[in-house]
């Protein structure tokens, strides 16, 4: 306490007090996690230096002695909260509540125990960046962990990586309970109720399993609920309310049918689509699900969705295109629209957008995508393609979308080679590896 008060301004007079509070607070946790690693007094005087020199370049510390007047810290500058919806810290801590929300409400059967969850929710909100427990967002935020470094995890029958939003994508290790990499080659996937599950595939199309360990080290568990069979990954996606997962359109039902996995039980969805969609996708549009895409051009053109209260599905605007083979495509939902991202022949490039009962096509990837993925990260997708990671950024309002970037170029022995990959977002799986502790 001695050295902060003689390097800080008297807080009756520094116009930037509170501020000057939150920075002393940040480099009083630094001192401390610096002494904790610490064995002998030489460490621990480095410490106390870098200490002092953290709390004078505070605001009302003694190289900002008027506040944040001419202080270029990092507190002073325009705070990353004016609009926390623009925050990604915000909308990553938000995101992650509202999973946990809505998984912890699946399991209710009682109004005391949804109090619970929503107290729950309502505590753990509080401490996210730009709320009030965390007021000027990262980096000071005492209950909450701004140093995940988000982006993903893609893993594919004999070739998987680590793909940070910043920083060089690494290639990462993956062993596997039966020592057969088909064992997630076709394979569906899904994240649901803080768990990461994979469905079928070529090994084995009745397996459901899970994710049992995280980034380098990744371990399958062995087979948990024998379910009914699911080949081919882009047929599946979380109800909005994270309930369950839809897994549809396999050859061993028909391709008019969908499965649900709740976590625990499997079985039929007691609606069918009104077209065969053989090789289509499914994602989510606002509240609901719909279903895109055929490999045969009488039906390519359909579309449907899915009423998230019945579960019927119906039609809606056909496809702009016919006569057309749309398999292949991937579905994603970007705020109130869905996307569809590449496919067959002459749409392998292609990015629509279908909003309000409309089509429109926003513009082309510069690589092929054909049984790829996708994934979103707050309106920014990465699509996994053929021959590289592209990502861009899509305005739903104004139905625009950026120009695609190639973000990760695969090695040339593996173009064409990354099919239907498995991927997971890091700060998923960093929390299910505190699940799992």
């Amino acid at each position: 306490m001695a050295i902060s008060q003689r390097l800080t301004k008297d807080n009756n007079t520094c116009p930037d007090a509170d501020l000057g509070a939150l920075c002393d607070t940040d480099c009083r946790g630094a001192y401390i996690a610096c002494r904790q690693n610490c064995n002998d007094l030489t460490c621990d005087n480095e410490c106390a230096i870098e200490y002092v020199e953290c709390l004078s370049d505070c605001p009302c510390g003694v190289n900002c002695p008027n506040g944040c007047e001419d202080c270029e810290h990092p507190t002073c500058q325009p705070s990353p909260c004016e609009i926390p919806e623009e925050n990604k810290d915000f909308l990553r801590c938000k995101n992650s509540n509202e999973k946990m929300l809505n998984g912890c409400l699946s399991n209710c059967y009682s109004y005391d125990c949804s109090e619970i969850c929503t107290q729950e929710f309502l505590e753990n909100t509080k401490n996210c960046p730009c709320n009030p427990g965390c007021p000027q967002g990262c980096p000071f935020c005492p209950d909450y962990n701004c140093e995940i470094d988000d982006g993903f995890l893609a893993m594919t029958y004999f070739y998987s990586f680590s793909a940070p939003l910043e920083g060089n994508v690494e290639r990462t290790q993956i062993n596997y309970p039966i020592g057969n990499p088909l064992y997630i080659t076709g394979s569906g996937y899904a994240y649901l109720q803080d768990t990461f599950y994979i469905f079928g595939g070529e090994y084995d199309r009745y397996m459901i399993s899970k994710l049992d360990g995280y980034f380098y080290k990744i371990f399958f568990a062995t087979e948990i609920k024998n379910g009914e069979s699911h080949y081919y990954s882009n047929s599946v996606a979380v109800l909005s309310d994270d309930s369950k997962v839809l897994l549809c359109f396999t050859s061993d039902i028909d391709y008019k049918s969908c499965m649900y996995f709740d976590g625990s039980s499997v079985g039929l969805e007691s609606s069918k689509t009104n077209s065969d969609h053989i090789l289509g996708c499914i994602g989510n549009y606002r509240e609901a699900i719909m279903a895109f895409g055929c490999d045969s051009t009488s039906r390519g053109k359909y579309a449907e969705i899915r009423d998230p209260e019945t579960g019927d599905w119906s039609y809606t605007t056909n496809f702009p295109i016919d006569n057309i083979y749309t398999e292949g495509a991937s579905c994603i939902g970007v705020g109130d629209a869905m996307l569809t991202i590449g496919g067959y022949g002459d749409l392998s490039q292609a990015i629509y957008l279908f909003k309000n009962e409309s089509w429109n096509r926003l513009g082309n990837l510069s690589t092929y995508h054909y049984f790829g993925s996708v994934i979103n990260f707050n309106d920014e997708i990465y699509a996994l393609g053929a021959y590289a990671i592209e990502k861009f950024t899509v305005d739903t309002t104004n139905g625009t979308m950026s120009s695609s970037t190639i973000f990760y170029d695969y090695p040339p022995a593996l173009e064409y080679e990354i099919y239907s990959p498995l991927v997971i977002r890091k700060s998923d799986s960093e929390r299910q590896k505190e699940l799992l502790i």
